[in-house]
């Protein structure tokens, strides 16, 4: 898209990409925008006082204010008899709230970011005068997922739940299904996420084997109060895990009836049980060591 004075187009304005950078607290969006200043032979037009306001949404139908994108340096250029080219990056910090709500917003699919760029443009001629333009970009599932990737936000969740950085090598299979369903959670694959956040438990299961206890668990949980209250904190986690699983299981069997299908909120909150319970059954491996 152009910026036009008095019919004449003096600059041409294109994002070609969009990056991403983890800050502290925070995660910067970094747009990259090709900038083509016109030849204006025997005449000068001054640009600069840029200001950048972005949008997002899931078409280019009624986007949402986003933010502020600000540039990474003071813009000011002129015109002169001969075309140049040159790339700008626009910063825009988003607090993690806001990635959120994006991905939410997204729903697997792609998200459409306009950019709305207004500037001051002086000339002998017409003196100051305000230029402005919109200009679109979609991000697709692939060139997104990158950003996220790059954000850190594929490992958020684990994170969040405070996962050790070195597990134990025999919770690895675990890990990789957990790490998977987060992909899949990112590109709104929700019924393959529960399924394998399934496979993760099975694998947690076979480790830590705690299976020979479950039949004690179920009949102590239901029990009379006092005795289901007098359980044992590590009794209490088994029943944890088993509920996941149980909870899990409708994505890999039909019992009865047609299939379970699962929305985001629900991958997203199995998810983050199933991360829970790797980080238990890695205490609990080195406590047995």
């Amino acid at each position: 898209m152009s910026i036009d004075v008095g019919g004449l187009q003096i600059a041409e304005l294109r994002i070609v990409g969009v990056g991403g950078t983890p800050g502290i607290g925070f995660h910067r969006l970094q747009f990259s925008v090709e900038i083509s200043l016109a030849g204006t032979p025997g005449r000068a037009f001054e640009l600069g006082s840029l200001n950048c306001f972005a949008y997002a949404g899931i078409s280019q139908s009624g986007p949402k204010p986003l933010g502020i994108a600000h540039p990474e340096t003071s813009w000011f250029r002129s015109t002169t008899d001969h075309p140049r080219r040159e790339l700008l990056a626009l910063h825009l910090d988003l607090a993690g709230e806001q990635l959120e709500a994006l991905e939410r917003l997204r729903g697997g699919g792609s998200l459409f970011f306009q950019v709305q760029f207004r500037m001051l443009i002086r000339s002998r001629e017409r003196g100051m005068e305000l230029g402005f333009e919109s200009v679109w970009f979609e991000a697709n599932l692939s060139e997104w997922s990158k950003v996220l990737k790059n954000l850190g936000y594929l490992d958020m969740l684990l994170v969040a739940v405070e996962l050790p950085i070195e597990l134990p090598s025999p919770l690895s299979t675990a890990i990789d299904q957990l790490r998977a369903a987060h992909q899949d959670l990112i590109a709104g694959r929700y019924d393959s996420t529960v399924g394998r956040c399934r496979m993760a438990m099975d694998s947690v299961e076979a480790v830590v084997r705690y299976e020979s206890a479950m039949a004690n668990i179920r009949e102590t949980f239901s029990s009379k109060s006092e005795i289901r209250e007098a359980m044992t904190k590590r009794s209490r986690a088994d029943l944890i895990r088993m509920a996941i699983r149980h909870y899990t299981h409708l994505a890999h069997h039909v019992d009865s009836g047609p299939p379970e299908s699962f929305g985001r909120h629900e991958a997203l909150f199995i998810l983050t049980a199933a991360a829970g319970s790797v980080w238990d059954a890695a205490a609990q491996l080195r406590n047995r060591a």
